[in-house]
C-alpha cells in the first residue's frame, strides 16, 4: 500500500495569465525568431515566414501576460513583383520599429532577440487559442 505525497508548490498563489488591454506598449523580442518554410495545404503555394516571440517590457505586466507572436511573410518564388515588394516593405518597417540594422542588405534572425519596439496591441479571437493579443501596427 502506498501513501499519497503532496508536494507543496503554492499553486493557489500563482495568478492566471491575462491579455493586455488594447493600447500601445513597448514590446521586447524574446527567445528565438523562427523561420518556417513549406507549401500551403490548401493551394500548394510555397510560403516562407518569420515568427517573432514578443513580451511586454513593463515589469508589472510582464509576468502575467502571455507571449504573443508576430508573423511576417517573406518573398517566395510564386510571388509577383508587387507581392515581393509588399512583403519586404512590411519586414523593413518591422526592422525600423525595433532599430535592427539591415544596411548589409539582409537580416540575421538570431540577432533580433532583446530588441524592443513600440506597437499597438489588440485582442483577436483565434480558432485554436481563443482570445489572444495581436500587433495591429
Amino acid at each position: 500500500m502506498s501513501e499519497n505525497t503532496i508536494i507543496e508548490l503554492g499553486l493557489n498563489d500563482i495568478p492566471d495569465l491575462e491579455l493586455l488591454p488594447k493600447g500601445e506598449y513597448e514590446l521586447e523580442i524574446v527567445g528565438k525568431v523562427q523561420l518556417f518554410e513549406g507549401e500551403s495545404q490548401k493551394s500548394g503555394d510555397p510560403y516562407k515566414m518569420l515568427k517573432f516571440p514578443l513580451k511586454v517590457t513593463d515589469a508589472e505586466l510582464r509576468p502575467n501576460t502571455p507571449t504573443m507572436y508576430h508573423t511576417l511573410s517573406l518573398p517566395t518564388t510564386g510571388d509577383d513583383k508587387d507581392q515581393k515588394t509588399n512583403k519586404l516593405r512590411r519586414l523593413k518597417q518591422f526592422c525600423d520599429a525595433c532599430e535592427y540594422d539591415y544596411s548589409a542588405g539582409g537580416i540575421d534572425p538570431t540577432l533580433f532577440s532583446g530588441l524592443t519596439l513600440n506597437a499597438v496591441v489588440d485582442q483577436k479571437e483565434d480558432d485554436v487559442m481563443g482570445l489572444i493579443n495581436v500587433i495591429k501596427r
